[in-house]
């Protein structure tokens, strides 16, 4: 199978249902935003950021589709955060495992142009970013230095 979507060049698409194993920890985050779209079980991947675990691993692309983390079934984006988080604290590497579905990427562009993009999606961007970094004690979150 071959995926092109918008700027992104050709590639072999893996086959799916998979799990993805990504370690974090040292790294802090895993690098990866999300969206959800009504009608879909899971939460999709909007974007794999440059630089970080999910880009490395060359195994988790754009409109991939969540269905658990760590084997534990997942439906939103709250709760891929919560269970993806690094709890070892800084200077320890940890394992978190995706598994993805199916890939719906021409289905999320769409949802994007068509600009319905869920509100709770919209709002919890900044969150995510800071969500996948170590969190203190206290539970707030805590950048990488």
């Amino acid at each position: 199978v071959r995926l092109t979507v918008g700027s992104m060049k050709e590639m072999d698409m893996p086959e799916y249902p998979r799990t993805v194993r990504l370690y974090h920890g040292k790294l802090f985050k895993l690098g990866l935003s999300f969206a959800e779209i009504p009608d879909v079980d899971g939460v999709i991947i909007s974007e794999v950021h440059d630089g970080y675990p999910a880009k490395q691993s060359q195994a988790v692309f754009f409109g991939d589709v969540i269905f658990s983390v760590n084997s534990v079934e997942v439906r939103t984006i709250q709760e891929v955060l919560e269970r993806s988080k690094c709890l070892g604290g800084r200077g320890t590497d940890e394992v978190v495992e995706l598994g993805i579905t199916q890939n719906l990427a021409a289905k999320l562009s769409d949802f994007q142009k068509q600009g319905k993009q869920e509100t709770t999606s919209q709002k919890m961007v900044g969150s995510i970013i800071r969500s996948l970094s170590f969190t203190k004690k206290n539970g707030g979150a805590r950048r990488p230095s």
